[in-house]
């Protein structure tokens, strides 16, 4: 089993370790923090969030509930002020409703090594669908259907590039039979026909080539809500992420030679995820704008901010013009994605969980 890295946590599971209580590190409650989450605790914070890795109220009421159907054992006087090695071994153990792509999730649960690309598309993945591998966003600009953590999306046709990722089998168990399964293959499979298409979606109005085929509708999101329940289909959403990014981060060394902080690639990386062909253009115009500390750590703190910047005039330039029949943005709306895009390049600006020496 793949080690975690969080060493209480660890050493609890494998060594003769004590209990996380309140006075452990911030990384080993934010681990028991990130399983509750996957046990449909939803109040429980993720990464970045101010009360992340504090063993507070929220997380003690949330334990008290888990314990108390999983392990009673370790309820004291309707309490529970501390995680054993039974009550860590049962988080890990229980099958979650909706799993969170934690780093002892993916490392204790899914056996897979926290790598830095691994760990940086967990990171990517909080952004997206709340680090989720079973978030679905029906995407209301008509664009189809986006599966997952990084949320593969049908309409560029990234759903089928996950799916041909998935072991065949895994499919069909999902969807229930082979017929199912290849009608899903194909349909986000389609793309250039005409009217064009992308992942099984017109580019004119938005719609499905086949109306049969709407996956936002239906029984076919009970599908991919189970084939995202499977764990061999996590474990392959977390590699083919992170096989993804690794060759993603290629085309920004193309575009902007030299050194860059894990800091400044983790939101690089997050950028790309949403703007894939215009991203690596971001970070070259920012470089080139000039008056650039030499220094690592500054240097790419005004990066995220010049790149973010960027993003954001591109985020209101779509917003505003009609493309490819879809509707224009309410102004509230590009004003709530900016935010999000605003919002973003400070987590990753401000992080204590990245380094700022070269990646």
């Amino acid at each position: 089993m793949a080690v975690s890295g969080i060493q209480e946590v660890d050493n609890l599971l494998d060594a003769a370790g004590g209990p996380i209580t309140s006075t452990s590190s911030k990384p080993a409650i934010g681990a028991v923090q990130d399983l509750l989450r996957g046990h449909g605790f939803g109040k429980m914070p993720s990464v970045g969030a101010s009360t992340y890795g504090m063993f507070g109220k929220a997380t003690k009421a949330a334990l008290l509930v888990f314990c108390k159907l999983h392990c009673p054992g370790s309820v004291i006087k309707d309490q529970v002020d501390q995680v054993n090695k039974s009550t860590l071994e049962a988080l890990l153990a229980v099958e979650p409703t909706n799993a969170i792509a934690s780093q002892v999730y993916v490392s204790r649960r899914l056996d897979l090594p926290f790598t830095r690309y691994n760990r940086l598309s967990c990171l990517v993945a909080i952004g997206e669908g709340q680090g989720a591998f079973g978030a679905l966003c029906l995407n209301t600009d008509k664009a189809g259907l986006s599966v997952g953590l990084i949320q593969w999306a049908q309409y560029p046709g990234r759903l089928n590039e996950l799916l041909k990722a998935i072991p065949k089998d895994r499919i069909t168990a999902a969807f229930g039979t082979e017929a199912l399964a290849n009608k899903v293959l194909a349909h986000t499979a389609l793309a250039g026909a005409s009217p064009q298409v992308n992942g099984g979606v017109k580019k004119a109005d938005g719609k499905p080539v086949d109306p049969a085929m709407d996956l936002t509708k239906n029984d076919w999101l009970g599908g991919f809500r189970r084939l995202c329940l499977d764990p061999e289909v996590q474990k392959r959403q977390v590699t083919h992420a992170a096989a993804g990014f690794e060759s993603r981060k290629g085309k920004f060394d193309n575009a902007v030679a030299g050194a860059k902080s894990e800091r400044l690639v983790a939101y690089l990386l997050d950028l790309v995820n949403q703007f894939e062909s215009p991203a690596p253009g971001f970070l070259k115009k920012a470089v080139d704008q000039g008056g650039l500390p030499a220094t690592l750590k500054e240097r790419d703190a005004i990066l995220i901010d010049r790149v973010t910047g960027f993003a954001n005039a591109k985020l209101r330039a779509i917003g505003e013009t009609i493309k490819d029949g879809h509707q224009k943005w309410s102004e509230a709306f590009i004003l709530k994605v900016q935010k999000s895009r605003s919002d973003r390049g400070k987590f990753f600006k401000e992080w204590e969980g990245l380094a700022d020496t070269a990646f």
